[in-house]
């Protein structure tokens, strides 16, 4: 989800169009990621539908903790470079960090097959823009 909304904004950017993603298509990637991950959310809110993976994405967070002069991380997902992010200062990139690794975590774990004792139909009750 994360990259296809940077390649929205960047066709918005070529199109010298306003930065903000459809929304349409946000609603559009989240009721697909609930649909993949057997995810249940009556709002279809993206922190509902990656509740269910929460476990799962707490034992990444915890795998790569925040050093204290870091200042970026650039992450790979099954060999494929998923994302760089650097800022400045250390202090504000430890006020990232975590947010950071659950959005990697959700991607990497999008990428795995859920259980099968795990499955059961997704609520699709998100708005259709």
């Amino acid at each position: 989800m994360r990259r296809s909304k940077l390649e929205r904004m960047a066709r918005l950017r070529a199109q010298r169009a306003d930065y903000d993603a459809d929304q349409g298509e946000v609603w559009r990637e989240v009721r697909e990621y609930a649909t993949r991950r057997c995810a249940r959310s009556e709002t279809m809110a993206l922190t509902e539908v990656v509740e269910r993976d929460r476990g799962s994405m707490q034992e990444y967070v915890e795998a790569i903790p925040c050093r204290l002069d870091q200042t970026g991380l650039a992450a790979f997902i099954d060999g494929e470079l998923a994302s760089i992010d650097i800022v400045a200062e250390p202090k504000v990139y430890a006020t990232l960090h975590r947010k950071l690794l659950e959005s990697l975590a959700a991607e990497a774990l999008d990428r795995e097959p859920v259980p099968s004792e795990n499955m059961s139909a997704p609520d699709h009750a998100a708005p259709r823009w």
